[in-house]
């Protein structure tokens, strides 16, 4: 689909405009190559001839000549020329390829010359155009995840500024964090906001197709709001931590970066009734947002534009940008590789690993009949207790490694179940652990919540533990359940990083540590995604980490503190504190055993 008009010029009679086309060598000419000695670097050399001539960034070099001398006579055709002038709307408002490859103009500040560059789209984005217009045609909604660079923002916003010129009352709205994502006024000389983009976009316009608008004009532009007179149609900026805006309607929404949005399940709630047709764009973030559940879901409409596709990037383009310092695992996951898996930043655990990779010997995600219950193995638990939080117990057996991995360590601990609850009883986890039918060995759990004392002088700790023969009545399971036998929950005290540390030197041993991931997917995720507060490094703009920080206490911290009081206790040190330890060194108990 390339236009909305039911009456347009069919497309096969669209005249057909240049599009670009690769530099070839014809011999002599400088190119680069992947500086093998320094994988960052590249390094020139004569091009030989017919070769495609790459930058020294190693892309490949695109040639416009044909687009541009196109751009060029059009212009000089349309000039005091007003029937020409109608034919080229015409051709525009039945062609937003046309419209885009014909007359708009991007902006690229990386560029040390010649940052006005013509917008000539290559398939994917050629794609991308198709698929958003179609959704807006049938008022859907859809998902893009994108590599970094690929264009999209600016199809975004070629697609706002062509519904709003050659259509009647159209509101596409743009949605961001923050001022400098979505607007800062028309005064504001950056091109980095969506609506300066827009801007940008209809000023670079002839001025007989920008519909009556002038930058900074009397009621056609001040900040958060584009008005073509012309049209009556309007571009609408809002912010997703404000209210602007979700009361009215619009002909599409586009939420850019969504992966990013705080809050985005709230965020998403609030805008529901604006449209139907909501384009939600974003590189990968980690998945505990919305943009990931979304993407996730095999309903959901789904379009990649990933690196790979983009003509002018290669493998060797790849290489030297991961190698970078400046470019982390899970930068490059996010802007990259569209990982989701990998792309949360500042992660407690990086070094875990979810799929097999060629070159990393072991992962840390397993399926099969060595990873489930085996009942010639005890079970160990551990436990991480919610009073206002859900509580999470994780399931394990300590089996002997693998042969292949004999040479790293003896033995290796298996998650291979877990549960979790909110609003449930110390003798109704009594009843669900009971009923598993497990043989078990040690229960490690979470001393300080465990300790604490409720309104009857009991604990969670000493409930487990206490006797009980009669029925009890369980509002979780609505009937008389009998707890069974007493669980004994052991631990210490320690510092709150001394059981990371055991579960990463785990998770550095190769066959050491295993997760079910077919049984436990919250344990999985926690492990992917559980992560520090992070701040943006005003020196590198990387984000990392705040210095001293704690793990962040969300969804995921209740799985993996269950997950380190277990391995704690099993590969730890003895290392304890007494109880003049401060407070906030109660988070973890110190546990024991230990790996080759």
């Amino acid at each position: 689909m390339i236009t909305l008009h039911s009456q347009a010029i069919a497309e096969e009679k669209i005249p057909p405009y240049p599009t670009y086309s690769l530099v070839k060598a014809e011999g002599g000419e400088t190119t680069y190559d992947l500086d093998l000695s320094c994988v960052e670097r590249s390094s020139p050399r004569p091009a030989t001839p017919g070769e495609l001539l790459q930058n020294h960034d190693l892309t490949f070099i695109p040639d416009w000549t044909e687009n541009l001398r196109y751009r060029t006579m059009i212009l000089a055709n349309s000039k005091d020329n007003l029937q020409y002038q109608e034919i080229q709307r015409l051709l525009c408002r039945s062609s937003i390829l046309y419209f885009i490859n014909t007359f708009v103009w991007t902006y690229d500040p990386r560029r040390k010359d010649f940052r006005r560059i013509p917008f000539v789209t290559f398939p994917i984005q050629d794609k991308a155009i198709r698929w958003i217009l179609r959704h807006i045609a049938q008022d859907t909604a859809g998902t893009l995840e994108k590599s970094r660079d690929m264009g999209a923002s600016w199809v975004a916003v070629s697609i706002a500024c062509w519904l709003v010129l050659f259509h009647d009352e159209m509101t596409p709205y743009f949605m961001s964090m923050g001022e400098n994502d979505v607007d800062k006024g028309p005064n504001n000389a950056s091109v980095k906001p969506l609506l300066s983009k827009c801007r940008y976009l209809l000023e670079n316009l002839p001025e007989w197709m920008r519909g009556g608008w002038s930058r900074g004009g009397v009621g056609c532009d001040v900040k958060m709001t584009i008005t073509i007179p012309e049209t009556r149609s309007i571009i609408e900026g809002i912010l997703s931590g404000g209210t602007a805006g979700r009361s009215g309607r619009a002909t599409v929404l586009f939420g850019d970066e969504f992966a990013f949005i705080e809050e985005s399940e709230s965020v998403l709630k609030a805008v529901e009734d604006l449209t139907p047709c909501q384009i939600l764009l974003s590189t990968a973030n980690g998945m505990g947002n919305a943009f990931y559940r979304i993407a996730a879901d095999v309903l959901t409409n789904l379009l990649r534009m990933h690196w790979r596709n983009h003509p002018l990037k290669n493998e060797d383009w790849a290489k030297a940008k991961k190698a970078k310092p400046s470019v982390t695992d899970e930068a490059w996951a996010s802007e990259q590789e569209i990982d989701y898996t990998g792309s949360t930043p500042a992660r407690v655990y990086p070094k875990f690993i979810s799929t097999e990779q060629i070159d990393i010997p072991w992962c840390h995600a397993q399926t099969g009949k060595y990873f489930e219950h085996d009942r010639n193995y005890d079970v160990d638990t551990g436990q991480d207790y919610g009073q206002a939080d859900e509580t999470f117990l994780a399931y394990a057996q300590i089996k002997p490694a693998l042969p292949e991995y004999h040479m790293f360590t003896d033995t290796m601990i298996v998650f291979f179940d877990e549960d979790t609850g909110g609003r449930t009883s110390v003798d109704e986890w009594r009843y669900i652990m009971n009923q598993k039918g497990y043989r078990y060995n040690e229960h490690v759990g979470d001393q300080r919540t465990g300790n604490q004392m409720d309104s009857l002088g009991s604990t969670w700790i000493k409930n487990f533990r206490r006797p009980i023969s009669a029925p009890v009545f369980s509002p979780r399971f609505k009937q008389p359940i009998v707890p069974g036998p007493p669980i004994v929950v052991e631990g210490r005290y320690n510092s709150e990083f001394g059981p990371i540390q055991v579960v990463q030197r785990l998770l550095n041993t190769p066959g050491a540590l295993a997760i079910n991931s077919e049984r436990c997917p919250l344990t999985l995720a926690a492990f992917q995604n559980w992560s520090y507060p992070t701040q943006e490094n005003q020196i590198t703009g990387l984000t990392e980490a705040i210095p001293g920080s704690k793990p962040l206490h969300n969804d995921y911290s209740h799985p993996m503190k269950s997950v380190a009081y277990l391995c704690d206790w099993k590969f730890g040190n003895e290392q304890t504190f007494g109880k003049s330890a401060p407070d906030s060194e109660f988070d973890y108990p110190a546990m024991k055993l230990r790996i080759r």
